[in-house]
């Protein structure tokens, strides 16, 4: 009776582990979880290691048409079967590819970090961009070529113009000894130069967690809130000279009726500190803000 109670066990274990090798959840082209009819991607894990503290999961997230898109390695600190995918810390390679199967991107993660090399591939197989991440998210850029095969960065130097449908240069980045020195973009209404990187860290004057208190205790509703536990919105935000915030978009496109309301709790927080050149000006600048509903 024992060896049968035991076999029970075994089985029912086997099973357990295999159900969550093949649990699948769907997502949309920002990652964030939908149904079925409206994913890019479906996305299964596998447990390597669980226990009261830690699960530890390899992850692979697939085009709807079967061919891998992502692969990794992630760790959870809660152990709860209904994870959202905004609970997993990635930790080691981890791999984008194309449609077609062919590596897009190769970089490693410490901690839910993206730390030390990456190395990114044109569709053709062609390399693209290669750089390093810091420990304090500081990027080095060492090379950079065009789909032509022209080299825009060698060496850590060069400048280059990411180009619209249209071939404007909506983005011009300036590389000198594998640091991005200027990087702006042209907004596309106003024709305005937006500055992407600045000396001093864009953030608002009271600092992320005033910030995010207020986010918290906005009155959202909760039908929609509880609908998108777990998902990642980012928002697109233009801060004025003086800190004063501008213009505001969401990037992505999950609720229009939530990204509205979180809109408006974001524009009347208040003001950010002032962005400023290496000379000192104050300028004009965007930049982007994610926030995870928890």
């Amino acid at each position: 009776m024992r060896k049968l109670f035991i076999s029970v066990l075994l089985i029912f274990i086997a099973l357990k582990v295999f159900s969550q090798k093949n649990e699948t959840i769907y997502l949309n082209e920002s990652l964030n979880e939908v149904k079925k009819d409206k994913a890019a991607y479906y996305w299964q894990k596998e447990t390597l290691d669980k226990n009261s503290q830690t699960w530890l999961a390899r992850h692979k997230i697939y085009y709807m048409s079967g061919n891998l898109y992502e692969t990794f390695v992630a760790y959870s600190n809660y152990n709860s079967e209904t994870l959202r995918w905004s609970a997993w810390r990635k930790e080691g390679t981890f791999k984008i590819y194309f449609p077609d199967g062919k590596l897009k991107y190769e970089s490693n993660y410490l901690k839910g970090e993206s730390r030390g090399d990456y190395i990114s591939y044109f569709p053709n197989g062609e390399l693209k961009e290669k750089g390093r991440i810091d420990d304090f998210n500081k990027i080095y850029l060492y090379l950079l070529n065009d789909s032509s095969g022209i080299s825009k960065v060698k060496n850590g130097n060069g400048s280059y113009c990411e180009y619209d449908t249209a071939f404007n240069c909506n983005m011009f980045t300036d590389v000198r000894d594998s640091i991005i020195t200027v990087q702006y973009i042209i907004e596309e209404e106003t024709k305005d130069t937006l500055y992407v990187l600045m000396d001093n860290k864009i953030e608002p004057l009271t600092g992320w967690k005033s910030f995010s208190k207020s986010l918290s205790n906005a009155k959202f509703k909760k039908k929609l809130v509880r609908q998108f536990v777990g998902n990642q919105f980012i928002f697109q935000l233009i801060v004025y000279e003086d800190g004063k915030i501008g213009k505001v978009k969401s990037i992505t496109k999950v609720s229009p009726e939530l990204e509205e309301e979180m809109i408006t709790e974001i524009k009347n927080f208040g003001t950010f500190n002032v962005p400023k050149l290496k000379n000192g000006k104050s300028v004009k600048v965007v930049f982007y803000l994610p926030i995870v509903i928890n």
